[in-house]
C-alpha cells in the first residue's frame, strides 16, 4: 500500500512561520478596524453635538420652532441619545445577557427591537460611541465585543476613598501653607483642589450610572 511522502522539515517550519505571519497581520488589522470604527463613531458625535447647538443658535435669533414643525417620533418609540442611550442600552443589556459578550450590531439591534431610536446621520456609530463611553461597558475578547462588567463599581468605590482621602490631606496642606503666608503655594494647592473636586464629580456621576445599570442604590456605591 503506497504511503505519502511527509513534507520537509524546513517546508513544515516555513509554513508554521508564515501561519503566525498571516495571524499578526489579520489581528493588527482587525485592530485598527475597530480603532476606525472609533474614530468614525466619535466623528458623528461630535457632528451630532454641533448640529444640535447650531439648532439652539438658530432658535436663539430666528425663534423657537412651534410644535407644528418638529417631526414626530414613530409611535411607541423613544428617542434616545448621549447619557440616557448609555443608560437605557446598558440596563437592556443586563437584563437580557448579564455580563456576557455581545457584538455590538446585535446589540443595536435589541435596543430598537425594544422600541428605541438612535439619532444621528449614522445611528450605530452614534450608538457605538455612546456605549463605550459608559463606565459600566469593557471591550470583549474579540474585536466589536462588548460586555458589562459590574466589577467596575468596587473599582470606583475604591477610586471614590482614594480621592476623598487625598481632598482631605490637601485640606490639611492648604491651611498649613496660608498659615505661613505662602501664597504662591496657595494658588497651586487651590489648583490642586479644583482637579480633584472635578475628578470627585465625574466619578460621583460615573457611580450613579453604575447604579443605574445594575440596580444599586447610588448612595452605596457613591459612599
Amino acid at each position: 500500500m503506497a504511503t505519502s511522502t511527509p513534507p520537509h522539515a524546513s517546508l513544515v517550519r516555513a509554513a508554521a512561520a508564515e501561519e503566525e505571519r498571516v495571524d499578526r497581520a489579520l489581528e493588527k488589522l482587525s485592530h485598527r478596524r475597530d480603532t476606525l470604527a472609533a474614530e468614525l463613531a466619535d466623528l458623528e458625535s461630535q457632528m451630532g453635538e454641533l448640529n444640535e447647538r447650531r439648532r439652539l443658535l438658530a432658535m436663539l435669533v430666528d425663534g423657537p420652532v412651534t410644535e407644528a414643525e418638529v417631526a414626530a417620533p414613530r409611535t411607541g418609540v423613544t428617542a434616545v441619545r448621549g447619557r440616557d442611550l448609555r443608560r437605557v442600552a446598558a440596563q437592556l443589556l443586563w437584563q437580557t445577557s448579564g455580563d456576557r459578550e455581545i457584538h455590538y450590531r446585535e446589540w443595536f439591534e435589541r435596543l430598537l427591537a425594544a422600541g428605541y431610536a438612535v439619532g444621528g446621520r449614522d445611528p450605530l456609530a452614534s450608538f457605538l460611541t455612546n456605549v463605550r463611553d459608559s463606565p459600566a461597558v469593557v471591550r470583549g475578547a474579540q474585536p466589536g465585543f462588548y460586555r458589562l462588567d459590574p466589577s467596575r463599581r468596587a473599582a470606583l468605590s475604591a477610586a471614590l476613598e482614594k480621592n476623598a482621602a487625598s481632598l482631605d490631606d490637601l485640606e490639611r496642606l492648604l491651611a498649613e501653607t496660608r498659615a505661613i503666608g505662602d501664597d504662591d503655594r496657595v494658588e497651586s494647592l487651590r489648583a490642586d483642589r479644583r482637579a480633584l473636586t472635578a475628578e470627585r464629580k465625574r466619578l460621583e456621576s460615573h457611580a450613579e450610572e453604575l447604579a443605574v445599570v445594575f440596580g444599586e442604590d447610588a448612595s452605596s456605591v457613591a459612599a
